[in-house]
């Protein structure tokens, strides 16, 4: 999906899908105070949807701060690498 409306559409698709094929409704949360499980509305449900993408595909986007990171230290490791090889002559 490329634009933002894009992604609510699929978000949606995906939230109906899962309502349709689980019995009663497909998301849960418990209540800390009872501990009883009851089924969240749309909202929260698209909320955790989202996050799930986000999660999943967090490697799929420059900007997310894991693959950021990820790249930092694979730009240290290079740099390890040619400092122990006597490579000072390539950063000059």
């Amino acid at each position: 999906a490329r634009s933002k409306l894009d992604k609510s559409s699929v978000l949606n698709d995906v939230v109906e899908q899962v309502r349709v094929a689980s019995p009663r409704g497909g998301f849960i949360k418990q209540d800390e105070a009872t501990r009883r499980w009851f089924e969240v509305g749309d909202f929260l449900a698209r909320e955790k949807t989202s996050q799930t993408f986000r999660d999943a595909l967090h490697e799929h986007y420059k900007s997310s701060s894991v693959a950021k990171k990820k790249r930092r230290q694979k730009e240290q490791a290079k740099v390890s690498e040619k400092l122990q090889r006597g490579g000072l002559a390539d950063f000059k």
